[in-house]
């Protein structure tokens, strides 16, 4: 295989196949970039790709899911002490894994993927762009380790712009954006069920067309842009509900 800092991969044929896919993040717990790993995860072509998930904490709230497809999870357990030696594991695995791809999600595992990818000379490092507002920290370290990356992927465009600005990149193909997925069975499949125990509290019945946002009330979860798709719809009987920790 062949990559560049652009991203592009050159020489996969069927001789190379499966493509060996390590990502890479803290932990499973429940949450928005943890369940896109997961579905990820679960719906790459299987006969092109070997899939492989790297934790850190030992928190695996999707274990179920990802059993059932057969996909397997190894917990590295890190403590702040011993980081040189999680590190060295991490680069370990990689090479004991003979790992084509390493694809990680939020800062941290962004930072011990770059770091663990450069010392395994593993040549395709993708990173993750989950959010805005990072620190400076971060950021001053994405200037430093961007240059052991393939790309960035970003799932807004919102969130490209703000990396591309701060982290001081000229070139806009170096970040690309994959918005997330969304699994339309299983939310068609439970969008019709009737409504149990929420007419009393919130006024809604069986004929209300309901739609529950679920996320911590902060900016980046842009509660204000569902309120404007709301006040732009002409549905009848629309019921929206907020839920937030």
């Amino acid at each position: 295989m062949r990559s560049s800092r652009e991203g592009r991969i050159y020489g996969v044929t069927s001789e190379t196949l499966p493509v060996r896919v390590m990502y890479l993040i803290g932990s499973l717990t429940s949450g928005g970039a943890e369940r896109q790993l997961v579905e990820l995860a679960r719906n790459i072509n299987k006969r092109k790709h070997e899939v492989l998930i790297v934790i850190y904490h030992n928190s695996i709230h999707y274990k179920y899911i990802l059993d059932v497809e057969g996909v397997n999870i190894i917990c590295m357990e890190k403590t702040h002490k011993g980081n040189l030696l999680f590190l060295w594991k991490l680069v370990r695995l990689i090479k004991e894994k003979k790992i084509d791809i390493i694809h990680s999600y939020l800062p941290g595992a962004n930072a011990w993927a770059r770091l663990a990818g450069k010392l395994s000379r593993c040549e395709v490092i993708i990173s993750s762009v989950r959010g805005l507002k990072m620190s400076r920290k971060w950021y001053f370290l994405e200037r430093f380790l961007k240059k052991w990356t393939s790309c960035v992927i970003s799932n807004s465009y919102s969130g490209r712009e703000e990396y591309l600005e701060n982290v001081k990149v000229p070139d806009n193909e170096f970040v690309r954006v994959i918005q997330n997925g969304i699994d339309l069975d299983a939310v068609v499949s439970k969008s019709h069920k009737p409504i149990m125990g929420l007419g009393s509290e919130f006024c809604v019945d069986e004929n209300d067309f309901v739609i529950v946002h679920v996320a911590r009330i902060t900016r980046i979860k842009n509660q204000m842009i569902m309120l404007e798709a709301i006040k732009a719809t002409k549905l009848d009987r629309l019921k929206v509900l907020f839920v937030a920790a």
